[in-house]
């Protein structure tokens, strides 16, 4: 059945859409309607994948319909996690809020309106492109993705979906993943099915305990999992403090001291609680 979303604070659909076009790792072909978002997911908890048509009215509402699934999942539990991939779970009023008291973020949001972080569709995916992707170009990594989606034969609706836990670690062989990145999609695997990789479990203890359970996952060091924090489980307000985000946080204000580690936290703890989210912003920028 056909759900409605009502976005808390600015939201544009436009942008998500413009975002994850251009994301290559998201392995999201959004769909030839440009008022209308496709996602094709692996479905929280499921043996199955599913495909969502999503569009936003001149009344600001968000509208998803369900496509196709193949395998099982409630109406209720894909509501979910539509609303999670496009930070629709957070009210942003306040985040809008922070960002009009400063005048880089001003600009930054001014030319991007209603951009809220677009997750992964599960900290399980994201872990799992945090490993495929590890040490190799992004078009590489890009590429083994739609080869596990081939050999999984995920495609629903179709679109590709990345396939869930139940079906990755087969899928990454016959795709020809290398035998350390496949012994660590296993472990992530693992960690998936045992409800480690959850959102509430992720969000439920402070960030830094959060990045340190994700540490623990073989092959994740502190950019992937910061990654899996931000853009899988869609925590508002994790340090978000890795070398390329500082890197773009200096550009961003025109000031190189950022990039060490004491400027930028003196700074970031006025983002307090939307560290996350000003980050995605202004990496997503382009700065």
């Amino acid at each position: 059945m056909p759900f409605l979303l009502t976005p808390r604070g600015a939201f544009s659909l436009a942008q998500a859409r413009g975002f994850l076009d251009a994301f290559g790792p998201s392995g999201q072909e959004v769909g030839e309607d440009p008022d209308a978002l496709m996602l094709a997911v692996p479905v929280d908890g499921e043996d199955a994948v599913a495909a969502i048509r999503v569009t936003q009215g001149d009344d600001g509402l968000v509208a998803g319909e369900v496509i196709a699934v193949d395998g099982t999942a409630a109406d209720e539990v894909l509501r979910g996690q539509v609303e999670r991939i496009l930070s629709l779970d957070v009210d942003a009023a306040p985040f809008d809020a922070l960002v009009r008291t400063d005048p880089v973020l001003a600009a930054i949001a001014g030319r991007h309106a209603g951009l809220r972080p677009v997750l992964f569709s599960s900290p399980y995916e994201a872990a799992a492109w945090s490993i495929v992707s590890a040490r190799i170009r992004i078009a590489q990594a890009v590429g083994i993705r739609r080869r596990i989606v081939e050999a999984a034969g995920t495609v629903v609706g179709g679109a590709p979906a990345f396939p869930p836990p139940q079906r990755l670690v087969e899928a990454a062989r016959s795709a020809g993943v290398p035998g350390v990145k496949l012994e660590r999609l296993e472990a992530v695997v693992a960690a998936a099915l045992a409800g480690d990789l959850d959102v509430d479990v992720l969000r439920g203890v402070p960030p830094e305990a959060a990045v340190e359970r994700l540490l623990a996952l073989p092959g994740i060091g502190p950019f992937y999992a910061a990654l899996i924090l931000l853009r899988g489980a869609g925590v508002p307000d994790a340090p978000a403090e890795v070398d390329p985000v500082r890197a773009a946080v200096a550009r961003a204000y025109g000031r190189p001291e950022l990039e060490g580690l004491a400027a930028y936290r003196e700074l970031a703890d006025g983002w307090r609680p939307w560290r996350s989210w000003v980050a995605f912003l202004i990496r997503a920028s382009g700065a």
